[in-house]
């Protein structure tokens, strides 16, 4: 089990004698404790996650080990395996994030709503999660958190300048009535930034600006001491440029094309639950919840600086509606959750745009994607001798994937595609824990999956089925923890078949169809440690390994076998290090490392080893309630190729690293 750095609370604290927390978890599927799981897990505070050292996005769990941010919109890879899947179609995600409890779609994180201010905490989990989250959850899963309305009577401001005209600015107001049996929270969250890249075409400075809101009220009303009704509504949107450059070299941050990019996205999310404590040892939660989000971009169509395509236009939108229900008990040695989940998800895609396929063609690509899920679950834990703790679970879970693609392209293409796919799948799971004084053992082997579903041929206007993918996973963990030093350690073999790959099935771009075309493996370690060197200052550091091969995969004429999985750095890490120099004032710094990888999987193209380093200082008026922090990111301006695409009209796209950032930002609570 993992968990170390994100104990240590790098900026945000009094200076006073630091002490090693005990860790809990919330994720509410399960009613295991921390010590009686085997998961690779790590919780992050609110003390660092709302640090202005970190990114306020899917960046900030970069360099955790095993896991690395690929690009900058939002994708991400757990031991080695990508959120999209190991060849990049994102047909159903291998990596779930859950906001509130509450799944996360492509589109609401592009919107924005993985925003940590006012955040309580982030649980990391690696390798399978299928068994209590489900479907999307063959990676690992990714759970924030925010902060519930309390009874006490809070508020805060916060005010941030940086450069690239960086601006950010915060709001928060917690209050409760009729005794506190009503409780009440709203924050707001601005950030905004010209970005750093130029478009030289049409002169435009802040081609890589970025404008982000966010909005979350939470309500709670508590019936009488234990049971509660909880409403939340948020909201998120975005307003943003390119994230990639162009030329001979990258690093003078240009683009030259004759239509500027930009990305508008939008998300809202409601969602209302009951909590019941029947007796002492039985409860029951019902969590019903409703999303939508919509994106519009628009692009320059052959990437140059001549009008020769004009713009490409395309629009996303989603819908997820769910309903959940866990009924848990505890008594002395027994613990068990039953839940019931049921949800709908639902996303449409149109894409116009003109191509050159021989000749011009204007294209017109139209989709219409609905899945719905029905699925019953459990997980009992059993405690024997108060140092051994067995646990069982089982997920059933049926899923109904329908897909429609209309695909015009006259005279060449002019088809309308359409399938339907039923899928029923078993996730078992079993895990055992032992406890001596300080140290926990433990072993599991539990099942991952990705559902199956209908493929569509862009070019050739066909579709396919195809079938579930599984993992099985074996783990083995240990966790030390005293006043002075946590650790924490697990070791992991995945075998995965049935593997969903997008296949090559000529020349032509779009005449690709996935199935379940491929085998593999990936083993690693990941270790944790936090340190208290004095009773003022800790430090703390994790290393993850991962080694992932294909043991069976063809696309075309090429043969994959033995190639790594695309964005799998093998080594990846962070170190730490907070010192209080007083009552009043902190410095925190953090170095982190992401090993080389292959940026396809033919193993053809390399993305870079990377090491970043962070430092910040902080100063705490405590009579005024006012907290003044100074930060640097990328101290030492490191300058890194990420990924590049094919070369199109004798143009690449680059995204490279973000140059040095610096700022102030002023915090104010009473």
């Amino acid at each position: 089990m993992n968990l170390f750095l994100l104990l240590l609370l790098p900026l945000g604290l009094h200076a006073q004698e630091t002490s090693l927390d005990t860790i809990k978890i919330e994720s509410n599927k399960e009613t295991r404790s921390f010590e009686q799981m085997t998961e690779s897990v790590s919780v992050v505070p609110a003390a660092e996650l709302d640090s202005p050292l970190q990114k306020n996005n899917i960046e900030v769990i970069n360099a955790l080990p095993n896991v690395s941010i690929n690009k900058l919109d939002g994708t991400f890879s757990i031991r080695g395996v990508n959120n999209t899947g190991v060849t990049g179609f994102a047909k159903d995600n291998v990596s779930s994030i859950l906001l509130d409890d509450i799944y996360l779609t492509d589109l609401a994180v592009k919107a924005g709503a993985f925003d940590l201010w006012d955040i309580n905490h982030i649980e990391l989990y690696r390798g399978p999660q299928s068994t209590s989250q489900g479907i999307n959850s063959l990676a690992g899963s990714i759970l924030l958190f925010k902060n519930k309305a309390s009874v006490e009577k809070e508020n805060a401001v916060k005010l941030g300048l940086g450069n690239f005209g960086s601006f950010e600015a915060g709001l928060m107001h917690n209050n409760s009535a009729l005794e506190g049996r009503f409780r009440y929270r709203i924050t707001y969250n601005r950030e905004q930034t010209d970005g750093y890249i130029k478009n030289i075409t049409t002169q435009n400075d802040k081609w890589g600006k970025r404008q982000k809101d966010n909005v979350n009220l939470d309500l709670q009303y508590f019936l009488n001491e234990t049971d509660y009704v909880r409403l939340n509504t948020k909201f998120s949107q975005t307003d943003s440029g390119g994230i990639f450059v162009q030329g001979t070299n990258p690093f003078n941050y240009e683009v030259a094309e004759d239509v500027d990019f930009q990305s508008k996205t939008g998300y809202t999310q409601q969602s209302l639950r009951y909590f019941n404590q029947i007796n002492e040892t039985l409860s029951n939660e019902t969590i019903l919840a409703h999303s939508q989000a919509g994106n519009s971009e628009r692009s320059d169509a052959d990437w140059t600086a001549t009008p020769t395509l004009g713009a490409r236009t395309e629009t996303h939108d989603d819908n997820f509606v769910s309903a959940e229900n866990l009924l848990k008990y505890k008594s002395g040695n027994h613990q068990n959750t039953f839940g019931l989940h049921t949800h709908r998800f639902n996303l449409n895609d149109y894409d116009s745009m003109r191509l050159v396929v021989g000749v011009p063609l204007n294209v017109v690509q139209k989709s219409d994607k609905t899945r719905t899920v029905l699925a019953v679950f459990d997980s009992y834990t059993h405690t024997i001798a108060e140092r051994h703790n067995i646990t069982l679970g089982m997920r059933f879970e049926h899923v109904i994937n329908d897909f429609k693609m209309d695909l015009i392209a006259p005279p060449v293409r002019n088809n309308s595609v359409e399938g339907i796919n039923h899928n029923n799948v078993l996730l078992p799971k079993v895990a055992y824990t032992y406890n001596i004084e300080q140290d926990t053992y433990g072993i599991s082997i539990s099942e991952g999956y990705r559902t199956g579903g209908v493929s569509v041929n862009r070019w050739q206007g066909t579709s396919n089925e195809y079938s579930p993918e599984k993992t099985t996973n074996y783990e083995l963990s240990y966790k030390h923890q005293n006043d002075s030093l946590n650790l924490y350690t697990n070791l992991f073999y995945t075998d995965w078949k049935e593997q969903q790959v997008q296949v090559q099935q000529s020349a032509n771009p779009f005449d690709t169809v996935v199935r379940n075309a491929a085998a593999s493996y990936l083993y690693g370690a990941e270790t944790e440690a936090r340190y208290k060197l004095t009773p003022s200052q800790n430090i703390a550091f994790g290393v993850g390994y991962t080694k992932t091969q294909f043991k069976d995969f063809k696309s075309g004429t090429t043969d994959y076998a033995d190639n790594e999985f695309p964005y799998a750095p093998q080594w990846t890490g962070r170190l730490m290090h907070n010192l209080s120099i007083s009552d009043n004032w902190n410095t925190a710094f953090v170095v982190r490392y992401i090993g080389k990888s292959y940026a396809d999987a033919e193993n053809s193209k390399e993305a870079p080893e990377q090491y970043y380093v962070d430092v910040g200082t902080q100063y705490l008026w405590t009579s005024w309630g006012l907290m003044s922090d100074f930060y640097i990111k990328n101290l030492l301006n490191q300058k890194y190729e990420l990924l590049a695409s094919n070369p199109y009209n004798g143009v690449r796209d680059i995204q490279v690293s973000t140059p040095t950032e610096f700022g102030v930002r002023f915090l104010y609570n009473w």
